[in-house]
């Protein structure tokens, strides 16, 4: 999306909102830097090799970036600002989820395997910066037990493994349906199949149990996707 410094490629984000399956659809959207443990990052090289910010490295052959160097912090709230300079007021959008920290912007570092943590200041400054320029667009975030997310308020929350009887997804719903943050914003989560073979048997589990379609209900979701995208 910004393949050099402060020169931003929009055509790249409009390839993913027009590509096969999101066409004609409303579509949800989230920036991510490290897609889980892979040595090389999403984020553009040129935000190390010039601006300087380090790659971490975990036990074995696991990567973070930094997000708690203030340079990252200052070059991704200029990205989250120019994001939503583009797409703030555009009607194909339906949620923006608040990405950017950890792997998969799912704001955590499990499975790095070293002793780094995302400072509560890094979260609290990218929260900032997306609720400070997306105010046409409803914001999503990952944790709704988790600080800064739980309190902040006027946000809605993503799941992303959606499926009864699993203690993950247990705690999400707990967390929504006893506080109430459902009614704050859009509720939407990923229901994972693995297989063809698995789809079946895990969409009947979500729709065809009491407690699938009690977490539907209470959670109040909006939408849902089945399978992985990227």
């Amino acid at each position: 999306m910004e393949p050099s410094n402060n020169q931003f490629n929009w055509a790249e984000v409009e390839n993913i909102i027009d590509r096969p399956g999101s066409r004609g659809k409303h579509v949800v959207l989230r920036l991510y830097c490290d897609w889980y443990t892979e040595v090389n990052s999403n984020c553009p090289k040129w935000l190390f090799d010039e601006a300087g910010v380090k790659r971490i490295q975990g036990s074995g052959n696991t990567w973070l970036t930094d997000y708690n160097d203030p340079k990252f912090i200052a070059y991704a709230t200029r990205a989250i600002q120019a994001f939503a300079s583009r797409y703030n007021n555009d009607p194909r959008i339906q949620a923006i989820q608040i990405g950017v920290l950890g792997y998969w912007g799912e704001w955590h570092n499990a499975g790095f395997g070293g002793s780094y943590s995302i400072t509560d200041a890094s979260k609290q400054a990218i929260l900032s910066a997306y609720k400070g320029s997306f105010t046409n667009v409803p914001l999503q975030g990952r944790y709704p037990w988790r600080e800064p997310l739980k309190s902040t308020g006027g946000i809605g929350f993503h799941n992303d493994y959606f499926m009864p009887n699993n203690g993950h997804s247990d705690e999400f719903d707990n967390a929504l349906t006893n506080s109430g943050l459902c009614m704050n914003g859009p509720i939407g989560g990923e229901v994972p199949p693995r297989s063809d073979s698995e789809r079946a048997s895990e969409l009947t589990a979500m729709y065809a149990t009491p407690k699938g379609e009690s977490m539907i209900r209470t959670g109040r979701y909006s939408h849902m996707m089945s399978g992985y995208s990227q």
